[in-house]
């Protein structure tokens, strides 16, 4: 076998070593220069709203924060970010393909410049130039030639008529304060993400009706509800003394939240991906075919989830009803604040003729008192599915119960004006005292002094 020799030895190990150098100096000088075209320099672009302004962050990709002296760590590096508006998008009926035909190209430069780093590596940047009621999309970029990260889409909506949780959360206390004689507050479960799921127990508590709002995140609720309770309560305390009311203005706080947050496409179901007015136990498992889905689709906004009441907040309801037993629940549905009188009871009731009777009678007392008319005709259609809430008050309980349902548009589907909204609450507040009215002495269509 032929040895090698010292001096080959060491030419050797000098190749190697300087083959190595070689390659540490080019991996090196790779990372130090601008990114290859179509490769961005930022990650994880996330867009809110926030009190009429919009909050930008976003980070520097993995690549460029590891180079620790690349051109990314330059204190003067440009940051650019650009904006568009999604004009003409209508909340519930347009999606993601609005940012179609989206592009940083058209859109507007609202930044140009340094922004200081968090960590080293995370940026953020207030917009204070957008306006309530509009759509925007966001792109991040560099002057290093790298490519625009984005679109991210956020919708800032009015917090006057589109209230988000801190607000929801003050009414609420703020109500339970001022009246502790008559308003209790209660938290009865919480949600997939553990926010609280509140009831308020106000009046009589041995006869009560029951307010639901949304089940569905996009929906109405809580700005009908709680102005509805805080003048009954302030004005109308008489009327709460034979009937009293159980109230959760708020179910599906998660999604919800998310939308307060100016996520800016409709969302129907809970955090856990399960629509809760498909998951309670009655009938539970029945396909449901509306709007072009099928509600045993994982993948599709009315999916029924993967048990009976596999949700919280559907066990937290179910759990709400048997306590207090109501004589009517009304659940709030429709896009904005502008759930109207347009009663839809359980498809299943159609052949209960009792059932069926009560339920126009409560309708009536409802639906008469909140438009201050007389209608002709039937005041309830046939619409809910298995696993709904009204299902399951008429399969358990035989308690007539309404999912309420739109009568009037919001502009661009999720923003009421500021006088639609207090027409509707108005309307509500009416409604509300004409269903406590007719139960009162347990006699149908008597009047409380």
């Amino acid at each position: 076998m032929k040895r090698f020799g010292p001096d080959r030895a060491v030419k050797i190990f000098l190749s190697l070593f300087m083959g190595l150098g070689l390659a540490v100096t080019l991996a090196g000088q790779f990372e130090k220069t601008p990114p290859p075209p179509g490769r961005g320099l930022f990650i994880d672009l996330l867009a809110t709203a926030q009190n009429g302004e919009v909050r930008l962050s976003f980070f520097q990709s993995t690549r460029f924060w590891g180079d620790k002296t690349g051109p990314a760590k330059d204190p003067k590096l440009v940051v650019r970010i650009y904006r568009q508006e999604a004009v003409g998008m209508v909340f519930g009926m347009d999606y993601e393909e609005i940012l179609n035909d989206l592009t940083p190209a058209k859109a507007t430069l609202v930044w140009d410049g340094p922004l200081p780093t968090i960590n080293d590596r995370k940026y953020e940047f207030i917009d204070k130039t957008v306006q309530i009621g509009r759509t925007y999309a966001y792109w991040v970029s560099s002057n290093l030639g790298d490519a625009p990260t984005g679109p991210k889409a956020v919708r800032v909506r009015d917090p006057l008529t589109f209230w988000n949780q801190q607000e929801i959360d003050r009414r609420i206390d703020a109500l339970a304060q001022a009246h502790p004689e008559l308003v209790t507050k209660k938290v009865v479960s919480t949600t997939v993400l553990g926010r609280p799921i509140t009831a308020l127990y106000i009046g009589n508590p041995q006869k009560r009706i029951a307010l639901v709002g949304p089940i569905h995140a996009g929906e109405a609720g809580p700005e009908l509800i709680v102005p509805a309770l805080e003048k009954i309560v302030a004005e109308n305390p008489k009327a709460l003394r034979e009937v009293g009311i159980v109230a959760v203005p708020i179910l599906n706080r998660d999604e919800r939240e998310r939308l307060a947050q100016g996520y800016p496409y409709y969302l129907r179901k809970n955090a856990a991906g399960v629509d809760l007015n498909r998951n309670f136990t009655a009938l539970w498992g029945e396909v449901s075919y509306l709007y072009g889905l099928v509600s045993s689709d994982p993948e599709s906004a009315t999916y029924f989830g993967p048990k009976p009441e596999s949700e919280p907040e559907a066990r937290a309801i179910a759990a709400l009803m048997a306590e207090t037993k109501p004589l009517v629940v009304y659940s709030y549905h429709c896009v904005a604040a502008l759930a109207g009188t347009d009663l839809v009871r359980s498809v299943a009731s159609a052949g209960d003729t009792d059932y069926t009777a009560r339920c126009e009678a409560v309708a009536k007392a409802y639906i008469d008192s909140a438009t201050g008319t007389t209608q002709t005709g039937a005041y309830t259609r046939l619409v809910c599915t298995g696993g709904s809430l009204a299902t399951l008050m008429w399969q358990q309980y035989g308690v007539p119960a309404f999912d309420m349902e739109g009568t009037e548009i919001a502009p661009f589907g999720d923003m009421p004006t500021h006088e639609q909204l207090a027409r509707f609450q108005a309307l509500h507040t009416r409604g509300i005292l004409g269903t406590l009215r007719y139960f009162s002495s347990g006699t149908a269509g008597s009047r409380i002094p």
